[in-house]
């Protein structure tokens, strides 16, 4: 490192950026203090960590600092002092580079946390934020102290971008598809979706979206990864945005000769004392198939919370199985008709 790159190092880790930084920081915490008081517990958790992430550059980009400016004041008496004077300064922007970069998060999380109280926020607009910044502050870095243009750099490297995007092909596709999914919004954080792909069927909780993939909670309770340009090539049926209630039935068969607008009576009567059940519409019960063995009969019923369809269903079958039994119904069993040949002469 030459004294002309020194000095331009020691001209951006100046007093100035330091008092912007901690002006900065104390701002974003006071913003948190006052607005996020009764956000959950993981927004909690969230802002704690970038509070974490960020004292602990901030506090190092401090000593750097302290550390430049004590060594700064011999460089006029040796050169070496200002050679040392400018790594440690170049450690301090490096380091105040990426406490800026966190408190940046942290106001975009502010931002998005405000813009949206009950849905969560994906953490991939946050990453593509600080993506943006990141190569900001490089470009302007890379100029500013050692005189090198980045944009005309990547420019004249056509085989290297060539190279980068077949290598990079699969990542590049999803983290569009993923920016594709959060400017349409098909489904946000905490959402009930089913995707649907050709003949794959693929059903879930949305609890993140990341670069590569998005992550779905399944009802029973595995967790999820499907690449975003599957998602986005998917048919997407999001079970939490509808205005009514989405319907589930359930299905009981009973012997011929039972008594059908009985048993119908039981199985809506049921399906009212089940909880999770809307109550309009009210369930009904029809006939769906007619067979030598038994009638089928259908409850059909409204309910509003995706994720406790089974648990839902459980409760119905309980209430009606016990309802059929105690009020003389049975269940319909197969049967099985053999007929013989009187005829056949015995040996």
């Amino acid at each position: 490192m030459n004294s002309e790159i020194a000095l331009r190092i020691l001209s951006i880790a100046s007093l100035e950026s330091v008092v912007i930084l901690v002006g900065f920081s104390l701002v974003s915490w006071v913003i948190y203090k006052a607005l996020f008081r009764k956000i959950s517990g993981e927004r909690h958790e969230i802002f704690q960590r970038q509070f974490v992430d960020l004292v602990t550059f901030g506090g190092f980009a401090l000593i750097a600092y302290a550390m430049t400016a004590a060594v700064n004041s011999y460089s006029t008496v040796t050169s070496g002092a200002l050679v040392a004077a400018g790594y440690l300064g170049l450690a301090t922007i490096i380091l105040g580079t990426m406490a800026y970069i966190k408190v940046a998060r942290i106001y975009g999380y502010v931002y998005f946390f405000y813009s949206s109280k009950k849905a969560g926020v994906p953490v991939l607009l946050v990453n593509i934020l600080s993506l943006i910044l990141s190569l900001i502050f490089l470009a302007w870095l890379m100029k500013a102290i050692f005189d090198i243009r980045l944009g005309a750099l990547v420019a004249t490297s056509a085989i290297l971008s060539v190279v980068l995007g077949l290598a990079l092909q699969d990542t590049l596709g999803n983290l569009f598809a993923g920016i594709s999914l959060q400017i349409d919004k098909p489904f946000e954080i905490d959402d009930w979706v089913e995707l649907k792909n050709g003949t794959d069927k693929i059903g879930g909780r949305v609890i993140e979206l990341t670069w590569r993939s998005t992550l779905l909670v399944a009802i029973t309770d595995e967790v999820i990864h499907v690449p975003n340009r599957i998602v986005a090539q998917s048919q997407i049926m999001n079970y939490s945005i509808k205005k009514k209630p989405f319907i589930r039935s359930q299905i009981i068969r009973v012997p011929f000769g039972t008594d059908i607008e009985k048993t119908k009576a039981l199985l809506v009567q049921a399906a009212k004392e089940t909880s999770g059940v809307v109550k309009e519409p009210s369930p009904i019960a029809v006939i769906t198939e007619t067979t030598d063995s038994w009638i089928s009969l259908k409850a059909v019923m409204s309910i509003n919370n995706y994720g406790s369809q089974f648990l839902i269903a459980d409760e119905f079958y309980t209430k009606a199985l016990k309802s059929l039994r105690e009020n003389g119904v049975s269940l319909a069993t197969s049967r099985l008709s053999i007929r013989t040949n009187e005829n056949i002469d015995q040996p």
